[in-house]
């Protein structure tokens, strides 16, 4: 599809900002009035708003906010979008910070929101003394038997069983090591994701192919200190990361596109470019902001700029995805 197309008359890019793993952590944010949902409990027709869900797995019960909008009524499937918070952040600041709720009441869909563990697993989570990670197949995160992967199909198992979801149009995103998360989903769940959408990521899965081509939208700020766009050695990681485009490039090879963009815009600082399309007609969407740093577009941030760098009003990454995401469906 051309560019100016997909792009045009798709959004107003607005507001602050919000967090490759290593983003400062933030203390958890209580989840509120959120009602309590089991595996055990019944359908959950009627209920608007946040809803907190218990999922049984192999390393015991774990946790998520699903954000049902208004316009469910139980007979209408709508779509599901989960979105992985950054390292040091909760499940509840996410939903706080990163735009998705609102969007979700406005555009009618649901938006999980799943809880990372610690660190070490085998301590409470603290957002400054064991932060909460997603154990996204990077060396650092995968010290314990944690499967974060058997999580998230348990999560979309029980999400799927109680609310009237469509599982053509189930969407994983995710900022640093959230979006690195949501990223692995996207690879080794293909079956279950139909696009994904990151934010200063990378994807630790060694294998070259996907069983199915999953088409995937990636911002980077240029002024990303913890997820520097051009690679290098960054505290916490136990190997200098690589270059973004090398992780854009690698994707693209791996829906089958070519690894240059097919086409481009840049327009107020904002750069994007198009690979593909790749097999079923799958495209990468990679987009640069200038003077953006380690932060979500369009996001809350209460993190110092010293650590972070700085926000920026250019780009809104919840709106984008949410466009890009309408284009694909599982068939």
């Amino acid at each position: 599809m051309n560019s100016s197309l997909r792009w045009a008359g798709a959004l107003v890019l607005a507001a602050l900002i919000a967090g490759c793993s290593g983003k400062k952590p933030n203390p958890p944010a209580a989840p509120g009035a959120a009602t309590q949902i089991s595996a055990n409990s019944s359908s959950g027709v009627g209920q608007q708003g946040d809803t907190q869900l218990t999922i049984p797995t192999s390393h015991g019960n774990r946790f998520a906010l699903l954000h049902v909008p208004p316009a469910y009524d139980g007979k209408t499937a709508l779509p599901l979008v989960v979105f992985f918070h950054a390292e040091g952040e909760s499940a509840s600041k996410a939903a706080e910070d990163d735009n998705w709720e609102p969007l979700a009441d406005a555009k009618g869909f649901f938006a999980a929101f799943p809880e990372g563990l610690g660190q070490s697993a085998a301590r409470p989570a603290d957002p400054r003394n064991n932060p909460e990670i997603w154990r996204d197949w990077e060396p650092r995160t995968t010290k314990d038997d944690v499967d974060d992967l058997e999580f998230v199909q348990k999560l979309l198992d029980q999400i799927e069983s109680k609310y009237k979801i469509d599982a053509s149009r189930v969407y994983a995103a995710g900022m640093g090591n959230g979006g690195s998360m949501a990223m692995l989903c996207g690879d080794e769940m293909s079956a279950r994701f139909a696009a994904v959408g990151a934010v200063a990521s990378h994807l630790w899965d060694p294998g070259d192919s996907m069983k199915r081509a999953v088409p995937l939208i990636y911002f980077i700020g240029k002024s990303d200190p913890l997820c520097p766009i051009g690679g290098g050695t960054v505290a916490g990681h136990e190997k200098p990361l690589a270059p973004v485009i090398e992780v854009v490039n690698r994707w693209a090879k791996m829906i089958g596109a070519k690894p240059k963009p097919a086409a481009s815009s840049n327009q107020g600082g904002v750069l994007r470019q198009e690979f593909g399309p790749g097999k079923d007609h799958s495209m990468v969407d990679f987009i640069t902001v200038d003077g953006m740093g380690h932060v979500w577009p369009g996001g809350n941030t209460t993190q110092a700029e010293s650590v972070v760098g700085p926000s920026t009003s250019r780009a809104n990454a919840a709106e984008e995805m949410w466009v890009f995401f309408q284009l694909y469906a599982l068939g």
